[in-house]
């Protein structure tokens, strides 16, 4: 299967302001067709005209509270990608001490954990890890974001 390319994805801009000397417009951002695979570190962004920049696009802040898909999704500057993150669980390298206990799971600081369903301590806060990119093996449904862009 092919990868989702900067020609897969369509931008529309749907408010232009300019605040100080910073363009500030606000954009939908639509790709995915749920056959295409996500790209390795991210979805590859059109020029920053597409976003109704002339120069350059500073930054992009994906927002939009009713998307019920549960991802986060965030720009990363550097490459020009929208990068997807799901809570995951990190299992670590120390093996089960038996058939009930399962892996043990990482938290965000790197130390291993038992992780309990049943069982589980009342009240009890459990860290399951950061968020984890998601892999190139996920085709993402066609979905839309909503965005401010900024830049000139």
């Amino acid at each position: 299967m092919a990868a989702l390319t900067s020609a897969s994805v369509v931008v529309t801009v749907n408010e232009r302001r300019i605040v100080g000397k910073k363009r500030r417009n606000r954009v939908t951002i639509v790709f995915g067709d749920g056959v295409s695979t996500y790209p390795a570190l991210g979805v590859p962004m059109p020029t920053a005209g597409s976003f109704g920049m002339i120069r350059q696009l500073d930054f992009l802040h994906v927002y939009d509270e009713s998307n019920p898909d549960g991802y986060i999704y965030k720009y990363d500057s550097v490459n020009n990608k929208i990068r997807i993150y799901a809570q995951g669980v990190n299992t670590g390298a120390t093996a089960a001490a038996d058939s009930a206990s399962g892996a043990l799971a990482k938290t965000s600081a790197g130390a291993e954990g038992a992780v309990r369903a049943m069982g589980t301590v009342a009240s009890t806060a459990y860290d399951l890890g950061a968020m984890n990119e998601i892999t190139t093996a996920i085709t993402p449904a066609s979905l839309t974001l909503v965005a401010e862009a900024v830049g000139w």
